[in-house]
């Protein structure tokens, strides 16, 4: 929506997560470390990969054998951050994004006339009563201390205003921050979905499929990273912050080989911090020449 140089061309459409400076910096950062090949140890490789909020970017990566071609002792990713000014950058050790799980839901009942309920099997009021039971596995199942969410996105059924349901489809996400939470909510997914729909005399069928881990950072790689941003930015630019329930497949290489991910402020000071996936979302390229020098000095640190 913003009236910029750089806007999508296409109505609709937007780079809304900041992934054309995700590339631009790694672009940067490798123009960077070329001109310093001799003082590296070691090799970099770099990885434009797609698809990083599914399983489809980095997965399909792993399954081509970039981990088992290259070997890599550390992985590193970085992600623009709009809650964070221009010249900050977050860290933080352990469990820092959510792992993603989605699950489709399909109730069956039968039709019958909208005077005459009593002679069909509503599956509006199955849907509708599994969608509440969905909604109370975060405040009565799991541990409040616990980060948990399910969310319903859509819920599709009906075909006149006048006629009982006989099909519904709900679709919907599940982000844990831990994998006993994770097991909970989806243990409790069946069960509210079977009994509800039960209840209601429609028969369910329930989908889950279990996408991506947690993002989980490695103690000492963020160590090495915050050394190198304090070298570059100072030793003010760290910030701790907060996990995400946001998801992303750089859990699926961190699961595998030592990593730290990366926030880097994306937001000019004075500016509004509009979120990622907003239409308003306009990230700083002051931040593109940090993330730059940054990321070339944690190649280069971690190489020796």
């Amino acid at each position: 929506e913003p009236a910029l140089p750089y806007a999508s061309e296409h109505p609709g459409l937007m780079h809304a997560c900041a992934h054309d400076m995700h590339c631009a910096a790694l672009l940067g950062v490798a123009a960077v470390l070329k001109e310093y090949a001799s003082r590296m140890r070691g090799a970099v490789v770099f990885m434009f990969q797609p698809a990083e909020e599914t399983d489809g970017g980095a997965r399909a990566f792993i399954d081509a054998g970039v981990l088992t071609e290259h070997e890599p002792d550390a992985v590193f990713g970085l992600h623009m951050w709009p809650d964070l000014e221009v010249g900050k950058v977050g860290i933080r050790e352990g469990p820092v994004m959510a792992s993603l799980d989605s699950f489709d839901i399909e109730l069956a009942g039968s039709t019958a006339h909208g005077a005459m309920p009593h002679r069909g099997r509503d599956a509006v009021l199955a849907a509708s009563a599994v969608v509440i039971g969905l909604q109370q596995i975060v405040s009565r199942n799991v541990d409040p201390m616990e980060a948990a969410v399910v969310t319903v996105g859509t819920l599709h059924s009906g075909k006149a205003r006048n006629i009982i349901a006989d099909r519904a489809v709900i679709t919907g996400t599940v982000r844990t921050l831990g994998e006993p939470g994770r097991e909970l909510v989806a243990a409790r997914i069946q069960e509210v979905t079977t009994m509800s729909a039960r209840a209601c005399g429609a028969e369910s069928r329930l989908t889950y499929d279990r996408l991506l881990p947690t993002l989980a950072n490695d103690e000492r790689m963020c160590q090495i990273a915050a050394g190198s941003a304090q070298e570059v930015l100072g030793p003010g630019c760290i910030q701790h912050t907060k996990p995400s329930m946001a998801a992303d497949d750089f859990s699926l290489f961190a699961e595998r080989v030592p990593g730290c991910y990366l926030f880097f402020g994306c937001t000019a000071a004075g500016d509004a911090a509009y979120p990622l996936h907003n239409g308003h979302f306009s990230p700083s390229e002051g931040a593109l020449p940090i993330a730059c020098a940054v990321m070339a000095r944690l190649c280069l640190d971690y190489s020796h």
